[in-house]
């Protein structure tokens, strides 16, 4: 009985992690770099973001096609990599809060989980690539300027913090 208690106790803290993470995601596409939505994006206001970003890119008409094509075609995959993992994290969730645990059944799910992250950090790897192959190396360097412009130069975010005190 001790066991399954630290048991329970282990996963419920392995719970709360995961979605303690969440609380400190930034949602897709409203204030930062690039050109995608992310499942709470409005797409008239991400349009006008694009035709400022073209402008202040300098983007050629095949150019701007590209990444308009490229942009509609992450959303439509991160749309649904958001909603499987939506659904994984309520499946773990109801689980959890079962009187009877089936910590097998949840480690399954969480498997699943970390799985559907880890296609989620290669799709925006993925993302990134694209974008780069499509601009020139200086549109590269000034979207991202643009980016950390827009973001406020990374103040108050902690990875930032620390790879500027590496740098000293």
């Amino acid at each position: 009985m001790n066991t399954l208690n630290k048991r329970a106790g282990v996963l419920l803290t392995g719970l709360f992690l995961l979605a303690g993470a969440g609380l400190f995601a930034e949602p897709m596409g409203d204030d930062g770099p690039g050109f995608g939505s992310g499942p709470r994006g409005d797409e008239g206001k991400t349009e006008g973001r694009f035709e400022e970003m073209n402008k202040e890119l300098g983007l050629t008409k095949e150019q701007a096609e590209k990444l308009r094509a490229h942009r509609r075609s992450q959303r439509e995959t991160n749309q649904a990599l958001w909603k499987q993992m939506e659904e994984k994290r309520e499946a773990l969730r109801a689980e959890l809060e079962k009187p009877k645990v089936d910590s097998g059944k949840a480690k399954s799910i969480n498997e699943e989980l970390k799985a559907l992250h880890n296609k989620m950090a290669e799709q925006r790897l993925a993302g990134v690539l694209q974008v780069r192959e499509i601009l020139t190396a200086e549109q590269f360097k000034k979207l991202r300027e643009i980016g950390e412009k827009r973001r406020g130069g990374g103040e108050g975010r902690p990875f930032q913090r620390r790879r500027e005190r590496k740098d000293r």
